[in-house]
């Protein structure tokens, strides 16, 4: 079977978006097309792919990694495309790295990953909170993040580890349809406390393994030695970076929240909130994180990590399609 006999087979259920490219390729050949996993996506890398490339770009949502390694397939083998100035991003997810040049991969599990290290929150402070490195409430708060996240990894390296067996079974079973983890950020996993009596902060664990099973009829059974073993597993990882990055994502905008609670009643009651100080030149916080969702992540993406790879890929690129 040839590839365009494929893509017509497999097109409706498989790449919704090759519509879409089809028309708008042949009347704007030189724009830059980008592909993208999920609808948010372009919300963190289009800032960034604005840096390297002064043409005008498409940002195409391909909803899946499978999808967007599809379309780079197609643009390398139909020889209308061969021109196509495309470029691919995917994140890494619990899968085995992809070996092509032209497509980005995650150096962590997804994107959200980028936003959950203390550089975010540092540009946070400063300026969302309008609070500066010199003001003793700038360190408290990272420390306080530092602590917090330790506590919430934790919590969720139970999660992490079922979620990587998973993952795993489906690769070694074929199976081409994936649990739809999005349904999880409907579970309050955890209740994240600041300055709770004597305690900077607590974090109470809510969920079982058992509720999490019986989220998903069509999950693969695990034993006892099996979890162990995977826990084990996800010791090893570095849980900022590899843990699915929705969690680590909706942890960090929940745990903003609370500090920025704290904060507002430091300055409504002028007095001082466990380790957070008050001061009078304490301003108001508008920043707005309380809704579940990757709906902020077009509100953080100045602040995210840039990490090395995707530098070093965008350069490439640019040079390529010059």
């Amino acid at each position: 079977m040839d590839f365009l006999q494929e893509l017509r087979e497999d097109r409706k259920e498989k790449v919704i978006v090759y519509d879409r490219f089809m028309k708008l390729y042949p009347k704007n050949p030189t724009r830059i097309y980008c592909f993208y996993e999920g609808k948010m996506d372009d919300k963190y890398y289009g800032l960034r792919i604005d840096k390297y490339f002064e043409q005008e770009k498409e940002h195409l949502c391909c909803e899946g990694k499978s999808n967007v390694l599809y379309m780079r397939k197609m643009l390398r083998e139909i020889d209308i495309y061969k021109d196509c100035k495309g470029l691919f991003f995917i994140d890494r997810d619990f899968d085995e790295p992809v070996e092509d040049e032209e497509v980005f991969e995650t150096p962590c599990y997804s994107i959200e990953n980028l936003f959950v290290q203390r550089y975010t929150v540092e540009q946070i402070i400063k300026r969302e909170f309008f609070i500066s490195e010199d003001d003793s409430n700038f360190e408290t708060i990272c420390n306080m993040y530092t602590e917090a996240l330790s506590k919430f990894h934790e919590v969720v390296k139970v999660l992490n580890a079922w979620i990587y067996f998973q993952r795993k079974q489906e690769k070694i079973h074929q199976k081409k349809k994936k649990l739809h983890l999005e349904i999880l950020s409907e579970k309050k996993l955890y209740v994240l406390t600041l300055n709770k009596k004597n305690t900077i902060v607590d974090i109470e664990k809510k969920y079982h393994l058992e509720d999490i099973e019986r989220m998903f009829s069509t999950a693969y059974p695990i034993s006892e030695e099996e979890m162990c073993e995977h826990i084990k597993m996800v010791e090893k990882m570095q849980p900022e970076l590899d843990y699915r990055g929705k969690q680590e994502f909706d942890f960090l905008c929940c745990f903003i929240e609370k500090v920025k609670e704290e904060l507002s009643l430091c300055k409504k009651k002028k007095q001082n909130r466990g380790l957070l100080i008050y001061n009078s030149d304490m301003k108001k916080i508008s920043l707005d994180l309380s809704a579940k969702g990757d709906i902020h992540i077009s509100k953080l993406t100045n602040y995210a990590v840039m990490p090395q790879e995707l530098d070093a890929y965008l350069k490439r690129m640019a040079q390529q399609y010059v």
